[in-house]
């Protein structure tokens, strides 16, 4: 049986802890300040107490803010990780959570979901498969208005709306950071307009322009809200043989190449549920903790290159010029 420690117990802590308990045969404790008690669990309220526990896997879904120092801890301990998405919200403790990684010879995997979307795989093959040529142009785009995010809860109190926990649309929404990486390579420069244009009452950012510079040669547009309603989620993809559409939200996702007369739709998961993502994402991780897949599918490197974007999009915002995306040699 393997044995698992879910660390933080927001939403996403409590959707993977239930999901744990429907995949199999599995013992989830969990290290949190709330007030929870749900049956059969082993409860930990500090650090401290699970000092002499060992851990199949530890998931790291505490603040961002907090991502790093937690997988510090219990890197030093030896414990594999999942280190729930964004990495953090700096660089700041990243080189030395590597090098424990690296000598301890952790298995650790981030946690950008949206990579078992089935449209975003199926987007991901076309591309691949170089269905319409190489990517000249794309256009990104995910917005969703903040108060419905999580109905119940007072969204002025989440951690979205703070600055010091490490919330803001950029980080809060760098899936399509990420999913733009996956198709598209390394990021070469960025240029970016941030900010908070509504009335929300937040203190961090609710809208995000970014443009970012490929190295093989992609432009991509990035369009990131916490404003609307209904929500959305798409991208669009120009080749030099096709155009490739999805809407996300919708299920849906389409091809028309130059050669050939009109759309065609490209078939999908049409009973998916958001739920099937996040189980298929701790699947695969259980397969790479047991042998059976070799290569992180989300590494910690990823989730580094993604946070390496996410803060040169604030710095650009900052300065008002396209800067570099640092290229680290991460592996």
């Amino acid at each position: 049986m393997l044995k698992f420690l879910i660390v933080g117990f927001g939403s996403i802590g409590q959707r993977h802890f239930n999901n744990l308990r429907q995949i199999g045969e599995v013992e989830v404790s969990l290290l949190t300040g709330q007030p929870v008690s749900p049956p059969d669990t082993r409860l930990y309220r500090s650090l401290a107490e699970t000092h002499d526990q060992k851990f199949d896997a530890v998931f790291i879904t505490n603040d961002t803010a907090l991502h790093v120092p937690t997988a510090i801890a219990f890197a030093e301990r030896g414990n594999h990780l999942f280190l729930e998405k964004p990495v953090s919200d700096s660089l700041e403790g990243i080189d030395k959570l590597t090098s424990l990684v690296k000598k301890n010879n952790l298995k650790v995997m981030v946690g950008y979901n949206m990579r078992f979307h089935p449209v975003v795989k199926a987007g991901k093959d076309l591309v691949r498969e170089g269905r319409i040529g190489p990517i000249i142009s794309a256009r990104i785009a995910a917005g969703q208005y903040l108060p419905d995010w999580h109905p119940g809860e007072d969204y002025r109190r989440s951690y979205s709306a703070s600055r010091e926990r490490g919330g803001g649309v950029i980080l809060d929404l760098s899936h399509e950071l990420d999913y733009a990486r996956w198709f598209f390579g390394d990021a070469s420069r960025i240029f970016s307009l941030i900010g908070r244009r509504s009335d929300l009452e937040i203190e961090t950012e609710d809208n995000a322009e970014i443009l970012l510079e490929f190295k093989g040669g992609t432009w991509c547009q990035i369009h990131l809200d916490y404003l609307q309603r209904p929500p959305e989620r798409l991208f669009r993809l120009v080749g030099r043989q096709g155009i490739i559409e999805a809407d996300l939200v919708a299920g849906k996702l389409r091809v028309a190449e130059t050669d050939k007369a009109g759309w065609e739709e490209v078939n999908t998961n049409n009973d998916f549920q958001s739920n099937d993502m996040y189980l298929e994402e701790i699947k695969s991780f259980m397969d790479y903790l047991g042998g059976s897949v070799t290569d992180s599918p989300v590494s910690l490197a990823d989730g580094i290159k993604v946070l390496q974007i996410a803060l040169a999009a604030k710095e650009s915002a900052r300065t008002g010029a396209m800067v570099p995306v640092p290229g680290d040699g991460l592996s």
